[in-house]
């Protein structure tokens, strides 16, 4: 349902513009100039986050946004740990 469909004529003209209008005011409208970058690097390459958790960087799966429960958490350290290097052997 539309807005002028459940509205009077004077109050859409009022509030809604036309399409003559809308195509004015896009072609009006300049692109901002910017030279600064979007985003900024986290940290240097080479840094603990790209070298992920196996190598003591930081793992989101592990993240209290993920995993709220801190005895969770440290089941699931657990877990890995058994899976991977030596101890994943046993």
């Amino acid at each position: 349902m539309a807005f002028r469909e459940v509205s009077n004529q004077e109050i859409s003209d009022k509030l809604m513009p036309t399409a003559q209008e809308m195509q004015a005011r896009m072609a009006s409208t300049q692109p901002m100039q910017n030279d600064m970058p979007l985003f900024e690097d986290l940290e240097p390459s080479g840094g603990l986050a790209s070298m992920g958790p196996a190598m003591g960087g930081f793992d989101a799966s592990m993240s209290p946004t993920v995993v709220p429960s801190a005895s969770d958490r440290e089941i699931a350290e657990r877990m890995k740990a058994r899976s991977s290097g030596i101890a994943g052997l046993v």
